[in-house]
């Protein structure tokens, strides 16, 4: 029997320095051996996300196009390596088992778990559930977390051009009026975008220090006021 082993990393960091690749294939390599499956081809998805859709890959494209009848297993180390959430996983799971392809993971406790079966299935389901939830409960601490702060009054995020924070609180600097009337001006002039900048910052100092791309931020701002 044939089998497509499956790697995939998230970050360009962990493309660049090899993180995981190397140990992922070396593990999946000896399960393939063990369970007598011939390794049909080593898939790579290389610095991209697991909210990308599996299908959606360069990779992913590869693998679902190669999967069959002749080439009924895929082995991954871990699902999140595959799947971005619950009903991607399950979504996914459920065509394999139509089509009659086993999903292989080897990251459950040391064990590998084996879609083909029931109890694979169900194993499968709860920890892709177990996994959704832990984001779901993480995402709702960051917004619950942001949204007591900026009830406090505090500055969340990049500061607002002109402002100071001071105390977590925040302070316009006097002269920032005075600052976004002389972009107008110079822009009315038919300056552009980049001496606007050059001439604010030489003109009102490191407070003001500027790009282009503040400037035009700036002047659509005011425009859509």
């Amino acid at each position: 029997m044939k089998a497509i082993i499956y790697l995939r990393v998230s970050t360009a960091r962990q493309v660049a320095e090899g993180e995981s690749l190397e140990m992922q294939e070396h593990r999946l390599r000896a399960y393939c051996t063990a369970q007598n499956f011939a390794v049909h081809e080593v898939i790579r998805d290389e610095g991209v996300s697991a909210k990308t859709p599996l299908a959606e890959r360069p990779g992913g494209k590869r693998l679902l196009a190669q999967l069959g009848p002749a080439v009924p297993h895929v082995v991954v180390l871990k699902l999140d390596r595959m799947f971005r959430n619950t009903l991607d996983a399950l979504g996914t799971i459920a065509h394999f088992n139509t089509s009659g392809i086993s999903l292989h993971a080897l990251d459950f406790g040391g064990q590998a778990i084996d879609t083909s079966t029931a109890l694979g299935q169900l194993i499968v389901t709860l920890r892709a559930g177990f996994a959704q939830m832990e984001r779901d409960i993480c995402r709702e601490r960051t917004i619950e977390a942001i949204r007591h702060k900026r009830g406090k009054g505090e500055v969340i995020g990049q500061l607002p051009f002109g402002f100071s924070k001071v105390e977590g609180k925040l302070i316009e600097h006097p002269r920032r009026p005075e600052v976004i009337a002389a972009m107008h001006t110079l822009h009315q002039q038919g300056r552009s975008l980049r001496v606007i900048a050059d001439i604010i910052s030489s003109d009102y100092g490191s407070p003001f220090h500027i790009t282009y791309s503040n400037v035009w931020q700036q002047l659509r701002k005011q425009q859509g006021a």
